[in-house]
């Protein structure tokens, strides 16, 4: 059982629009419903941990080796390692072959949870 402390930073990232998970009948941790019911006795909830954006890397052509969300919340391929900017991802001026290709149509593409600054993937990761 979780301390009232543990509880009120679970409901308190709820408000702050965090993911929530809660315990399912299996015993596995599921996402929790738009509106939690905070039955404290019968579930257990927590703050669901952050991820990194994934995709099926078999359906993107293979000069891409790169995946990053910007701020805006759309996700890029990238042929170089983009680095962070001030609101994107930017390509260094000297890549001027390399590529970029939005990813959010792909359908294997699994947005991640995590702050876009950390969402940079590596192919084969």
């Amino acid at each position: 059982m979780k301390t009232t402390e543990q509880m009120i930073e679970v409901m308190q990232a709820y408000v702050d629009g965090k993911p929530i998970e809660v315990t399912l009948p299996d015993g596995h941790w599921g996402e929790a419903e738009s509106l939690p019911f905070w039955d404290w006795i019968m579930r257990d909830y927590r703050i669901a941990p952050l991820t990194k954006p994934s995709i099926n890397w078999d359906h993107v052509a293979p000069e891409y080796k790169w995946m990053a969300t910007d701020k805006d919340g759309f996700t890029w391929l990238f042929s170089d390692c983009p680095y962070c900017g001030t609101v994107c991802w930017n390509l260094k001026i000297d890549a001027l072959s390399s590529t970029q290709h939005r990813v959010n149509s792909f359908s294997s593409f699994v947005p991640g949870t995590c702050d876009w600054k950390y969402s940079l993937v590596r192919r084969g990761e």
